[in-house]
């Protein structure tokens, strides 16, 4: 009788363990699961930010040429300028010139007159 008693008792026990052990690995299923939920949320997040990284990249591209052109037009209209500037100064030159040749030949002209 205490044979039968002491394998009830360790039938008991395991089948304890085996209920403990179940739950345990129920929670950690649970566990798994809600990992798995999240690191799919991650993954989704993920995804969003490469493509918002991707259009910010795309638009600070776009941005870099479009700074590259408005400095070679810069350097086109500064070179013109110039161009312009020592033109108004020739010209300005000119026009003094002419005029002191005016004033001289009116003088000339009332001299002989």
């Amino acid at each position: 009788m205490l044979g039968v008693e002491e394998d009830e008792q360790r039938v008991r026990l395991q089948k304890d363990r085996l209920d403990d052990s179940e739950k345990r690995n129920a929670q950690i299923l649970k566990e798994i699961d809600s990992m798995r939920t999240e690191l799919d949320e991650l993954r989704r997040q993920n995804n969003v930010y490469q493509r918002t990284d991707l259009e910010q990249k795309e638009s600070l591209r776009v941005l870099n040429e479009n700074l590259k052109r408005e400095n070679e037009i810069a350097k086109s209209r500064e070179s013109e300028a110039r161009v312009f500037g020592q033109e108004n100064r020739t010209l300005k030159k000119l026009l003094e010139d002419g005029k002191e040749e005016h004033s001289t030949f009116k003088n000339d002209q009332n001299r002989l007159i």
